[in-house]
């Protein structure tokens, strides 16, 4: 088949018909500008409209045989240029604003450094407003000092935000 005297018809019958490599190439060839134009130009992005454009000939390939003859190859990819540009802005915008949302969770959920002295303040206050019961174990008959339990209290605390954040979409921290 002569690939410039052919029609788009003729090509992707011959591409649904015989796997036809070539045909499928010249129409690639011959729609390749319409395709990335349009991405381009709703994107505004030339690697994205590359992506696009890639994905749309994927398409077209894949569904090729359901396209019906004289229905307008050319219709087609401009329509199917349009969805795939607009599937991926909503797609980015969805991705952008779970990455924004996740910043500021994690801002939020910061914990001071290991050279704030500010946590072992606030902690110590906290253990003086502990019951002695709490703060203590019995080791047989007389009670220590528990030297863990403030690590345990700090460890706790600093896990705390999460657990709450966790806890609000049904999820666990094991």
């Amino acid at each position: 088949m002569q690939d410039g005297q052919s029609t788009d018809e003729q090509l992707l019958e011959a591409h649904v018909a015989r796997h036809d490599e070539a045909a499928f190439a010249e129409l690639v060839r011959r729609h390749v500008n319409l395709v990335y134009g349009t991405a381009l130009r709703i994107l505004g992005d030339p690697p994205t409209a590359e992506e696009v454009t890639q994905n749309v000939f994927i398409t077209l390939a894949r569904k090729a045989s359901s396209i019906g003859t004289g229905s307008g190859l050319a219709g087609w990819l401009h329509r199917a240029a349009i969805l795939e540009a607009r599937l991926r802005q909503c797609t980015d915008l969805r991705r952008r604003n779970r990455e924004e949302h996740a910043a500021q969770l994690g801002t939020a959920m910061d914990t001071p450094s290991s050279t704030d002295p500010r946590p072992f303040e606030i902690l110590d206050d906290a253990l003086l407003e502990l019951p002695e019961k709490d703060l203590l174990h019995r080791t047989g008959q007389k009670y220590e000092t528990n030297k863990t339990a403030p690590f345990q209290m700090l460890d706790s605390a600093r896990k705390a935000p999460l657990k709450v954040f966790l806890a609000t979409r049904n999820l666990r921290s094991d």
